[in-house]
């Protein structure tokens, strides 16, 4: 029996033309519309090309994408069909929210120095570097205390300070936002936002940027907030995709194949579970998600410049980096690091950006 006459692709428009694709190792047959494919990938319509007046009419191979990733894939395309023309979402699409983000006070915070944020409704101080709940902290957070809203009275959120908040969503006082360039006093009885404070604390268009060249894991609302932004932007697909590997392997076909946007919305969509999950708790994972970057993109021949790297080498280098203590104790992780392949160098490079606060050569 044809194994083709078994498959039938129920997206398919009466009057579609199709093609045969033999995916993976074990060359899974699927049928797509060429209507779907051509516009979404260059490299593939090429292959399509190739083989119209070949033998095999109309059947090509891709051997290096699984079958569940080919999936996900198409149903991206699918979803996506209306934007192929440009490869990416429109400019009107990329407006950002103009209200401050937490993420971004959070890294300003911690780039002058403060370690510490002071709970609203406690008064209590907490770490400020990996907090998922800032504002509000984990014992408030657990215990529902943080119900309600924040009273008209609460302290400024910078450690130390026993000032009201009262601007930047009443989480710090005048004094503080003053010192932050938040605000900009224009006399003694008007204050007003301090020009470029607004793009200060909302998530910047270089984090959405292919070229991002640093990952603050050590602020994991800011991985939300750029996700968060990203899925109102993009399909909604990718936010069904939940493992980390798999993120990387639909990276790494947007890559090959010429799919900026699936590239894009994968790269921040592993961001996003790197940020969350806490993976380095299962440092296994870590070591898979490692091998697999590093055998599936290309070498930069040991490159002094750290921004020439590929974004998913930068990126997971970062976790290694942030997460150094916990996962140099895992002997997989550490032989890893000491094999002499490129991973060594990036970490390195990565744990010094983060020793100067980020991007900095």
């Amino acid at each position: 029996m044809d194994v083709k006459a078994e498959i039938v692709d129920t997206f398919a428009e009466p009057g579609d033309e199709f093609f045969w694709f033999r995916v993976g190792s074990k060359r899974q047959f699927f049928q797509v519309e060429r209507s779907l494919i051509e516009p979404a990938s260059p490299i593939i319509a090429s292959k399509i090309k190739d083989q119209v007046n070949s033998a095999e009419e109309n059947t090509a191979d891709l051997p290096d994408i699984e079958p569940s990733t080919f999936e996900v894939f198409l149903t991206f395309a699918r979803s996506m069909k209306s934007d192929y023309t440009t490869g990416r979402a429109s400019e009107n699409e990329l407006q950002l929210n103009p209200s401050p983000e937490l993420g971004q006070l959070i890294v300003l915070l911690l780039d002058s120095g403060q370690t510490q944020f002071k709970c609203p409704y406690c008064s209590k101080d907490n770490p400020l570097g990996f907090s998922k709940c800032f504002p509000i902290c984990d014992a408030c957070l657990q215990t529902d205390s943080h119900i309600g809203t924040v009273s008209n009275f609460s302290p400024c959120v910078k450690s130390g300070c026993a000032n009201t908040a009262i601007y930047v969503q009443r989480l710090l006082c005048q004094s503080c936002a003053l010192a932050y360039g938040l605000l900009h006093k224009v006399s003694t009885y008007n204050i007003e936002l301090a020009a470029g404070a607004p793009a200060l604390l909302r998530t910047s268009p270089e984090h959405i940027n292919e070229d991002t060249n640093f990952f603050r894991f050590d602020v994991p609302i800011l991985a939300k907030e750029v996700a968060s932004m990203l899925r109102s932007s993009a399909s909604g697909v990718i936010v069904m995709v939940s493992d980390v590997l798999e993120l990387a392997k639909l990276c790494v076909l947007g890559d090959r194949y010429e799919v900026p946007q699936l590239k894009r919305v994968a790269i921040f969509a592993l961001f996003e579970e790197l940020a969350w999950c806490d993976l380095w708790k299962r440092p296994q994972y870590v070591v898979q998600l490692v091998e697999y970057i590093y055998d599936n993109t290309a070498d930069s021949g040991f490159s002094s410049q750290y921004n020439t790297k590929h974004i998913l080498r930068r990126m997971i280098s970062c976790y290694v980096a942030f997460h150094a203590r916990e996962l140099q104790s895992f002997p997989a992780m550490a032989a890893v690091l000491c094999s002499g392949r490129e991973v060594s160098s990036d970490v390195f490079m990565a744990s010094t950006r983060i020793s100067a606060g980020g991007d900095k050569e």
